[in-house]
């Protein structure tokens, strides 16, 4: 490799780029280090293409369950094993197996980015084959990672202890906002943004909304349950109350946050994965300027009783989550003060430093 050339690193992911904040940050962060290329499957519904990363789209024959994981990383390693890439970037456990076995073969460096507790997801509770299956995935192929990453200190802690590896905790924050946010008083909206899956009190917020006459709640994302939920709301005398918008560009869904009153970010402490997250819609409703309504877990409780951004959840209650909203409705103005106020506390351009420095040594290893 010339001193000019940059090495190239591939992102590969099972969801589809243009929906992922995340790795959109990550990809424009090492574009300054690493020629990027992004392997993904589109959803079809936007284009994905980003200006500095190149894309390979994987289109695969089955949609989801065994058939697909299978048929995704058979493709995915072929297409690792015949380019030439510098270093390999897995994106959660879906792509590890394409990417380990891809590492042993080529011998090129790899990470390992784990943007949640994988095999504690609601969608594997009570399903302890799968649930082995993806555990001897993960005690396979991470001990070989050469640099692991996943969102917040509480995973690396634990993942640590699970897999005897160190784990880096890059923290899943918005770009640092310097358009003013509008301070008079907003709608009664409350918004969710994310994936409409199970555990997501999506079905708790439905509901606290007969407790709350006077609020609207707006949907933004697209997941398994959203057609249910649709069908479901349908049949609430309050359901007009409710609104499904689908997945929107993070650039307008930015423009409706800013709207809204609160920011929902609630979840099913049953599973482990989401009472340890640190959800990238708590940072981004703060760059928003709006408080947020976050389940009483270890991360969000660290950060709000320190600075005030939000409130605290005890649990998936429909009349609970009323009361709060109702309770918090008076001091309002505070919050939201509070939120414009330390809103560019937690930023991108700060986090990716540590981003950088950690992948420092797969730029040394890979020289010559």
């Amino acid at each position: 490799m010339s001193q000019s050339e940059k090495p190239k690193m591939v992102l590969c992911m099972t969801s589809d780029f243009a929906f992922d904040q995340r790795m959109q940050r990550i990809a424009k962060s090492l574009a300054g280090k690493f020629e990027v290329t992004v392997i993904h499957r589109p959803s079809g519904k936007l284009n994905t293409f980003w200006g500095s990363a190149n894309e390979i789209r994987i289109s695969c024959l089955f949609n989801n369950g065994p058939l697909f994981y299978a048929e995704f990383n058979l493709r995915l390693f072929f297409l690792l094993l015949f380019r030439r890439f510098d270093v390999l970037y897995s994106v959660d456990t879906d792509t590890l197996t394409a990417v380990g076995l891809a590492k042993i073969f080529t011998r090129r460096k790899a990470v390992y980015d784990s943007h949640e507790w994988f095999t504690e997801v609601p969608e594997l509770i009570g399903r302890p084959r799968i649930k082995a299956i993806w555990n001897g995935i993960e005690r396979s192929f991470i001990s070989g990672m050469d640099l692991c990453i996943t969102v917040n200190e509480s995973l690396a802690s634990q993942f640590g202890i699970n897999f005897k590896k160190p784990f880096l905790a890059i923290r899943n924050l918005p770009h640092r906002d310097i358009s003013e946010v509008n301070q008079d008083l907003p709608a009664k909206i409350l918004i969710y943004q994310g994936a409409v899956n199970k555990g997501r009190g999506i079905e708790c917020a439905i509901e606290a909304l007969k407790y709350l006459p006077d609020f609207d709640l707006h949907i933004y994302g697209n997941g398994d349950l959203r057609q249910d939920l649709e069908d479901f709301v349908k049949q609430l005398e309050w359901g007009n109350r409710i609104k499904f918008f689908g997945a929107v560009s993070p650039e307008a869904l930015k423009t409706y946050t800013r709207s809204a009153m609160f920011g929902l970010n609630l979840l099913d402490g049953s599973s482990l994965s989401y009472r340890y997250s640190l959800a990238n819609k708590f940072f981004d409703y703060l760059q928003a300027g709006i408080p947020s309504v976050n389940m009483d877990f270890p991360e969000y409780r660290s950060i709000v009783e320190e600075y005030p951004v939000g409130v605290l959840l005890s649990g998936l209650e429909p009349q609970n989550l009323a009361r709060l909203i109702i309770s918090h409705t008076p001091v309002y103005e505070k919050l939201k003060n509070d939120c414009i106020k330390y809103r560019n506390l937690y930023v991108w351009e700060e986090e990716e430093l540590k981003l950088l420095e950690g992948l420092g040594s797969l730029l040394e290893g890979n020289k010559g």
